[in-house]
């Protein structure tokens, strides 16, 4: 998935909730606006929700139900007690300057700020398991980080320390395995040696 200029423009809210309703050919309710005042994050750098869009709350079993934008808080730093999570699109605007660890393998590149990441959230559900851990990077970002070169049937996990600055995410949550967290764009202060990963 990746950020189309078109979602950007004079009406960031409007241009989300079009790209949405392209992609899943239903109507799109968007917490934006006024409704944003419902919505709870606690998020690192400059960063601040500009959009979240088809949200819901999994129920697990196929069980879920859609929030409200004009009606229901969003709170996206904290596990439900019930053991449900919030499913959907956030869209992020600002930056977050962070250092951590980026990682190719044969699927692509993402990168970890491990030193952040928590198992119990830490103070942001969101920003533990979305920008501090398995950032997915594009082909184009992951040049910029200078990976390593392919050889003839050589397979496996090179490593490097990274210090980068990240312009906008947007994050999509979804229980089908294919949920993350993409930056906008992605900015180069500072790279260690690569080298072979350890498990």
């Amino acid at each position: 998935m990746s950020l189309p200029l078109s979602a950007w423009a004079a009406d960031p809210c409007l241009g989300h909730a079009r790209r949405i309703e392209r992609e899943t050919e239903q109507a799109a309710s968007c917490y934006c606006g006024p409704s944003l005042s419902r919505v709870r994050a606690q998020l690192p750098g400059t960063l601040r929700v500009e959009a979240a869009c088809q949200m819901r709350r999994n129920r697990g079993f196929g069980n879920s139900s859609p929030l409200r934008p004009d009606a229901d808080v969003l709170d996206l730093d904290r596990y439900a007690a019930d053991g449900s999570y919030i499913e959907g699109w956030v869209f992020l605007r600002g930056q977050l300057v962070i250092e951590g660890r980026v990682t190719f393998t044969d699927e692509g590149a993402s990168f970890s700020a491990r030193q952040l990441y928590r198992e119990d959230g830490g103070p942001s559900v969101l920003a533990n398991n979305y920008l501090y851990f398995q950032v997915e990077l594009t082909d184009a970002q992951a040049k910029l980080l200078k990976p390593p070169r392919a050889r003839p049937g050589e397979l496996g996990c090179k490593t490097r320390t990274a210090r980068l600055r990240f312009t906008d995410f947007e994050i999509y949550r979804f229980d089908t395995g294919g949920d993350g967290s993409r930056p906008g764009r992605v900015e180069v202060l500072g790279l260690g040696p690569l080298k072979t990963c350890v498990d």
